[in-house]
């Protein structure tokens, strides 16, 4: 598929290594339900990349189209490049070139680190949105879950850091402490995610300090046309909330759910005598400010939009107020808090993108090599959330223990980026030990789960660490 078989003597090398048979290499009876599982995730991937070999497919994210032309002349390919990001453990960028090519089957000298940044500037950055949305499709092809029949989107925004340079900082905008700081390039994320099946289903790359309601606006037309005719349900926190994007999202003919604050909309939420009812929000010419003129005349004819509201108690005593457009018919109140609960989840992958891949260690200089890279660890995220769904599925919980085994996502990010060739990238002859591969990474996860105590409500008392190298929390790469 992606890289060439390997050579037999490499072959007899990896054998006498691990010390396998040739019967080794094949899947018994016993670990047939392992197999299934290994077969679905490494199918999604691998179908995904074979695309990476196709030319016609090449040439739709080339911007030059002589690039990549010359094979049996160039050093590092299409495809080849396009793994280097996605195996990219932050290391010097020549160190990481000196390894990628020791991986590869055949012997060849590494390119210099300036030849890599020069050909990259060929390869557009939305290949890999690409790839993530060819992957995303396979996994709904074999698992899709709704919440009554709506695909939940949460949406939110964050920021990241991106190298220091003039470019950048003119494209994306910056950071200033005070006015006699220096500037320091960040950069705007938006994500869409699916918290059921945990797949990030998009996260665009915008300006610093863009509003994150604007932001969204121009988004969702992109976000339905990509779904189609399904049904969706978009989940929002309070920062969100407004009556033009109340309003624009029922033109659009999609679901809510909002948290809005006890200010906001005040009059309208102490009218309400119980904890699930419909309010009617007025609709006044300041609350439009950001809507056209002829727009304004249309909704301020309507007078009000009606809203179902609902007041959440949590644990700690304090009100939640919720404003969505689902009907109490579909929706009881009972399900509201899960229901919105549902959107913590991109909080979730914000801090596996951040803190776990580390999207924001970025070694390009250039508006495309930064792209390229946060979208390249956004499809290898997918990826991870994938088999962390699957073994977490496969690991035994017992009902009487008062703990519960998940899989340590810190160590199977550095697993999956330090083995991506061995287990994404043979082919042919390798099959299976690629999956050899596989297995012994599921059973070391399997091995150093996390424990996490069910119904935990005493909060940990967190101390900041004055040291440099903290013995407590290790990176993975």
């Amino acid at each position: 598929m992606l890289i060439k078989n390997r050579s037999a003597p490499h072959l007899a090398f990896l054998k006498k290594k691990y010390n396998l048979r040739e019967n080794a290499l094949i899947l018994d009876a016993a670990k047939r339900n392992e197999k299934k599982m290994i077969n679905t995730i490494e199918q999604r991937v691998t179908n995904v990349l074979c695309n990476l070999k196709k030319r016609e497919y090449q040439k739709k994210f080339l911007t030059k189209d002589t690039a990549f032309s010359r094979t049996s002349k160039q050093k590092m390919n299409f495809e080849e490049m396009t793994l280097f990001f996605l195996m990219d453990t932050g290391k010097s960028l020549s160190i990481e070139l000196l390894n990628f090519f020791n991986e590869l089957p055949q012997s060849r000298e590494t390119i210099t680190k300036q030849a890599f940044s020069k050909q990259r500037q060929f390869i557009d950055s939305e290949l890999f949105e690409d790839l993530n949305k060819k992957y995303i499709q396979a996994v709904y092809n074999d698992r899709q879950l709704l919440f009554h029949k709506r695909l939940l989107v949460a949406v939110d925004g964050s920021t990241a850091e991106i190298p220091n340079v003039k470019e950048l900082i003119k494209h994306y905008g910056s950071a200033k402490a005070s006015d006699t700081s220096a500037q320091n390039a960040r950069v705007g994320l938006y994500g869409f995610y699916d918290p059921l099946n945990h797949l990030l289903l998009q996260l665009t790359i915008d300006k610093y300090q863009k509003n994150e309601t604007k932001a969204f606006m121009e988004y969702v037309a992109s976000i339905k046309e990509q779904w189609g005719n399904k049904p969706l349900c978009f989940i929002f926190d309070r920062g969100y909330i407004s009556l033009e994007l109340l309003l624009e999202l029922e033109h659009q003919g999609v679901d809510y759910l909002f948290r809005v604050s006890a200010n906001c909309y005040k009059e309208e939420l102490e009218s309400a005598k119980s904890n699930d009812e419909e309010i009617n929000i007025a609709i006044t010419k300041p609350r439009l400010k950001n809507v056209d003129a002829e727009q304004q005349i249309v909704y301020l004819a309507r007078k009000s939009k009606k809203e179902r509201l609902v007041k959440v108690e949590l644990d700690t005593g304090e009100i939640e107020y919720l404003i969505t457009s689902i009907p109490v018919g579909e929706v009881s109140y009972g399900e509201m808090r899960a229901f919105y609960f549902q959107r913590w989840e991109i909080e979730r992958v914000f801090n596996l993108l951040k803190n776990r891949l580390h999207v924001e260690d970025i070694c390009a200089r250039t508006v495309v090599g930064v792209e390229q890279e946060i979208l390249a660890t956004v499809f290898l995220g997918n990826i991870i959330e994938d088999i962390v769904v699957d073994v977490n599925k496969s690991l035994s919980q017992r009902e009487r223990n008062k703990y519960r085994y998940f899989v340590n996502v810190n160590l199977l990010c550095g697993c999956v980026k330090n083995y991506f060739l061995l287990i994404y990238g043979v082919d042919g002859v390798d099959e299976g030990l690629r999956l050899f591969h596989y297995r012994r990474l599921v059973a070391f996860l399997r091995r150093t789960v996390i424990a996490k105590c069910v119904g935990r409500k005493c909060p940990r008392v967190k101390r900041v660490s004055r040291n440099k190298y903290r013995t407590n929390f290790r990176n993975s790469f």
